[in-house]
């Protein structure tokens, strides 16, 4: 089921349409590339059952944590917002 989904996308994570960066990074204190493919559930809590999971790049999984996905691209998008304002403005 995952891998078949991993599949599908053909290198391009769900949500934000990140590319998956495959490579392993030994300079990361974490191990984990932020842009490698992660295991997320679309509604937190609900599980991992095939109608809740999509796979994204890893920073948005982490950045996602116990929100909804219209609650984070929200934020991103606002954040989005504020760093265009910001510079046009320097």
């Amino acid at each position: 089921m995952i891998y078949n989904r991993l599949v599908a996308l053909d290198g391009v994570g769900e949500v934000v349409h990140d590319l998956f960066d495959f490579s392993i990074r030994p300079d990361l204190k974490s191990k984990c590339n932020p842009y490698g493919p992660s295991v997320d559930q679309k509604m937190p809590g609900l599980g991992y059952t095939p109608e809740n999971f999509q796979i994204v790049v890893a920073w948005y999984n982490h950045f996602k944590n116990d929100l909804t996905d219209g609650e984070a691209l929200s934020i991103l998008r606002n954040a989005h917002i504020s760093v265009v304002q910001n510079a046009s403005t320097t």
